[in-house]
């Protein structure tokens, strides 16, 4: 039975205050662009929040669905002149509905078993990736699209979204120098990056290594957690955060450096989040605006790559980074690359961690308005800092050439 929020959630209450409904979120929300609908805008959502926690409304499945289906991408606080913290908002509320909570309805079982599988990285995520390359090698993959088993279990369109699993990488613990070292920097190597791209992690430990710093890598680390918050579970958040903090903490590095924009964020909003104590004692950086602040040194050379490039900007790096400002200026240092923005970069892609798996037909249109734009732009190929994007990109137009920046940059080297 569908019950009351009691007593209303005072936190949630003045944070909603903030809202003065003016509106200027609107024309910035990907829900709101393709519905229409009030109720699917930042303000809308808000006001939806507001009555739940005054007990005005019922925390029952319409509700739920209507926060369920906001990508997180935070576009409207960039905008809002109120400074509404709309991305802790909508956790906050999302956390009311967790499996536990008064208010809980029933969770989709693939969203829960991922949420459960990055939790344990080193354990559960390792099976999964292992029992996904069985699938799709053993020729198990052919036979259950051949006999319309997807189709029927509904996971059809999932299942298609799936990249090759690489063998895993078993990274080292710590990546020396070439030549005189400047400094030790930590990677942080996330989850489903770690499992899905075969690439970037070691384009990342190999150029830092050319440009003098060593690459520690704690093997205690885990998962970010952003999956988690986002989902309504912010204390499984808090102790992926604590989990992480405590492995890098302990290590004398210069900074904590992340090649994905989602996990990024999230560990640069620990301290926010989560409290002082669970923040890094030293600056954590995107991989490509860490790379643009530092000296290179003159004997690094870039072969010529005669090519046009669109360069991709996740919501994660807009909204809550530096956006694309360093990985223009990384890769003009490659002769004849001609790199653009995408058109309509201000747009999400549809990823948003999770949602390509809860919210498929929404993430499939804002999909679809992403590859016009990477058409219109005529480009031979398109980088992205962003795991997640890149492979709900590539799964709408398999063979599309997608790179992250890094991995660009180092095929490029020609000298050291």
């Amino acid at each position: 039975m569908d019950q009351p929020v009691t007593p209303p959630d005072q936190q949630i209450l003045k944070e909603t205050d903030q809202c003065v409904l003016c509106g200027l979120c609107l024309p910035h929300c990907p829900t709101y662009h393709l519905t229409r609908n009030e109720a699917e805008s930042p303000r809308g959502r808000i006001s939806l929040m507001q009555a739940l926690a005054r007990g005005q409304l019922q925390a029952d499945a319409e509700l739920k669905g209507h926060l369920d289906r906001c990508l997180v991408c935070r576009s409207c606080e960039r905008v809002c002149p109120s400074q509404v913290p709309y991305g802790k908002l909508i956790d906050e509320a999302r956390a009311l509905f967790a499996p536990g909570a008064a208010q809980s309805s029933s969770r989709s079982v693939p969203l829960q078993q991922l949420l459960d599988s990055v939790a344990d990285k080193q354990g559960r995520l390792r099976q999964v990736a292992k029992g996904l390359r069985l699938y799709q090698r053993s020729g198990a993959q052919w036979l259950a699209r051949q006999s319309g088993l997807l189709r029927g279990l509904k996971l059809d369109g999932l299942e298609q979204a799936l990249p090759n699993v690489p063998e895993p990488l078993n990274l080292k613990s710590y990546y020396p120098p070439q030549g005189e070292k400047r400094a030790d920097v930590a990677l942080f190597t996330g989850c489903i990056g770690e499992m899905m791209d075969d690439g970037t992690l070691p384009s990342a430990i190999k150029l830092l290594n050319i440009l003098g710093y060593g690459v520690q890598i704690p093997v205690s680390q885990g998962c970010c957690g952003s999956l988690h918050q986002h989902n309504g579970e912010p204390e499984q958040a808090k102790s992926l955060a604590h989990i992480n903090v405590t492995a890098f903490n302990g290590l004398e590095v210069e900074a904590v450096i992340g090649t994905g924009s989602g996990c990024t964020a999230q560990l640069r909003e620990y301290a926010a989040r989560y409290g002082e104590e669970n923040g890094f004692k030293v600056a954590v950086y995107d991989i490509c605006d860490f790379l643009a602040t530092i000296e290179w040194p003159e004997q690094i050379c870039f072969r010529p790559l005669k090519q046009r490039i669109a360069i991709h900007e996740p919501c994660a790096s807009r909204n809550l980074l530096n956006g694309m400002a360093s990985v223009q200026k990384l890769l003009a240092m490659i002769p004849e690359l001609v790199a653009r923005p995408l058109a309509n970069n201000n747009r999400c892609c549809g990823a948003a961690g999770s949602y390509m798996v809860t919210q498929p037909a929404l993430a499939d249109a804002l999909r679809r308005e992403k590859l016009s734009a990477i058409t219109a732009a005529s480009a031979d190929a398109v980088v992205s800092t962003n795991i997640g994007c890149a492979l709900h990109i590539q799964a709408g137009r398999p063979g599309l050439e997608l790179h992250h920046p890094i991995a660009l940059l180092l095929q490029q080297i020609t000298s050291v």
